[in-house]
């Protein structure tokens, strides 16, 4: 009988107790749907992130501590990079509002276990697989081509300090479209220079199916355009059917007849912008009286990076010194990445564009090497090898500068020095490509115009290449450190091929 008058005692009192909290309008428990959730554990591997989430109602902030930066790092908004492999833990203090009557901030703390494994095991498949391929003849020659390419064109920008873009794959479509309509000595000339062992026919069948495949993914952005303009004007130029079926057929090339007067010039270059996104609006000024026809390429590249870098990874008014040894003030982007490449004059890094069919290739030639020096030792088995023979087994502690920058330049000089000669010459013999009423057509000038966007997003570039054609008138883990804080040489590259698409130069981020 005690026991049961004791407990009905208890009971009652708790009765008592919880109506007289409820008539106070104090709740008597806090719901567990108040209460926020976090992320309890996460496994990443070295160089990867990942999220921190923190869940719930009436959240008011979630500050994030990570006690092992070297392991992992946490930034402000929950994301975990992880450096290298190991163990931490993140300690997660939120702050929260249990009753929206009382409006009270409670205070809770968590913690995240992270675990992080080792990052040397190469990066998973996505659109496309990172694999050791044999360079065929076409992917030796066009690497060769790059190199080449950048080599004649930058010396002179170089020694001044300036920064370079050149773009081999609009040069290589542009040119082999000319090479189409090329016979005899001159088309020896173009194609022993553009297709190296291979014979033209081989060499538009290979730049067709590569074309495709540059333009596949689904994660970056890539478009290549061709167009062919020809001046309306029978008496003056009449273009071979067989020479625009070719570049239809390998390039996809357009073909206009227009009057080449001021109409034509906002035409080509409307076209231009709207085949680079908008990055590069103006080809030329105007055509002059011997202009028959202009071949074009444009490519617009835009890709955003795989890993990418968050707030605290960001770090302004940071020194970059110059080719001149001059100290400017850029924004650097601190991270981390896995593949590691490296010679005996140079160390570097790969970065990946999301879906890893794009990727980044930052070149720091060593101290007392200028960009000048070791580009000009630089050929394109070197460029691959350096490629193919990246290390995954190092933790690459990265900082670049964001930049940005247009170059433009006139690549008669520098196809010259290449061996393309003839073509630019009275005896030029393109009797493939068309008939004019003098029986002479050459080129006249090759314009090539490039621009990038580098920031902590990704990286936009731009390409255009115009071929003049004219005929003369009738009348007339270890672990290293990469800190691209000097001079660089850098290039955008097909990870299947290994083929740059962009290649160039940072000497100055002035003017940014």
């Amino acid at each position: 009988m005690e026991k049961r008058c004791g407990k009905l005692i208890r009971r009652t009192a708790a009765g008592v107790l919880l109506a007289a909290l409820l008539i106070s309008g104090v709740p008597a428990i806090t719901s567990a749907a108040n209460v926020p959730t976090v992320t309890k554990k996460l496994e990443l591997r070295a160089g990867d992130t990942g999220k921190i989430k923190v869940s719930g109602k009436n959240i008011s902030s979630s500050l994030f501590e990570s006690s092992n930066t070297k392991i992992a790092k946490v930034s402000k908004n929950g994301t975990v990079t992880a450096k290298k492999k190991g163990s931490c833990k993140i300690k997660v203090t939120v702050r929260f509002i249990k009753s929206k009557s009382l409006k009270k901030l409670s205070i809770k703390k968590y913690q995240c276990a992270v675990k992080v494994t080792d990052g040397s095991s190469k990066p998973e498949q996505e659109e496309t697989q990172k694999q050791e391929v044999k360079a065929s003849p076409f992917v030796r020659q066009n690497a060769d081509f790059s190199v080449k390419l950048l080599q004649n064109n930058a010396a002179e920008a170089l020694k001044k300090g300036e920064n370079v873009l050149v773009s081999p794959e609009s040069v290589l479509c542009a040119l082999a479209m000319t090479a189409n309509g090329a016979a005899g000595d001159t088309l020896s000339e173009m194609q022993s220079v553009l297709c190296g062992n291979m014979s033209l026919d081989e060499f538009n069948k290979n730049m067709s199916e590569f074309n495709q495949k540059l333009t596949g993914s689904d994660k970056v952005k890539f478009s290549i355009a061709d167009s062919i303009w020809i001046r309306d004007n029978a008496e003056r130029i009449q273009m071979k059917e067989n020479f625009l079926a070719l570049n239809k057929k390998y390039y996809d090339a357009e073909s206009f007849l227009a009057a080449f007067d001021s109409k034509t010039v906002q035409d080509i270059n409307g076209w231009v912008k709207n085949h680079t996104n908008n990055m590069i609006d103006k080809l030329i000024d105007e055509i002059s009286d011997d202009a028959v026809a202009y071949l074009i390429n444009a490519i617009a590249f835009e890709g955003k990076w795989k890993l990418q870098y968050q707030d605290d990874d960001i770090m302004e008014n940071q020194d970059f010194t110059n080719a001149a040894g001059v100290k400017e003030k850029a924004t650097m982007l601190v991270g981390s990445e896995r593949e590691y490449i490296c010679d005996d004059k140079a160390k570097g890094f790969i970065k990946d564009y999301e879906g890893n069919r794009y990727a980044f290739m930052a070149i720091l030639p060593n101290k007392g090497v200028s960009v000048s020096d070791y580009l000009q030792q630089l050929d394109g088995e070197k460029l691959l090898s350096l490629y193919q023979n990246r290390k995954y087994n190092y933790r690459v502690n990265t900082k670049m500068p964001e930049f940005s920058y247009d170059y433009s330049s006139c690549l008669r000089e520098t196809l010259e020095k290449m061996g393309i000669r003839k073509v630019f010459m009275g005896e030029a013999d393109f009797s493939n490509m068309a008939v004019t009423d003098t029986g002479d057509l050459h080129i006249d000038e090759v314009l090539h115009k490039t621009h990038i966007e580098l920031d902590r997003n990704g990286t936009k570039a731009a390409a255009v290449t115009a071929v003049i054609m004219e005929a003369a008138a009738a009348v007339t883990e270890k672990e290293v450190n990469v800190s691209l804080t000097r001079p660089f040489l850098y290039a955008i590259i097909d990870t299947e091929t290994g083929i740059p698409v962009f290649m160039g130069a940072v000497n100055t981020v002035a003017g940014k």
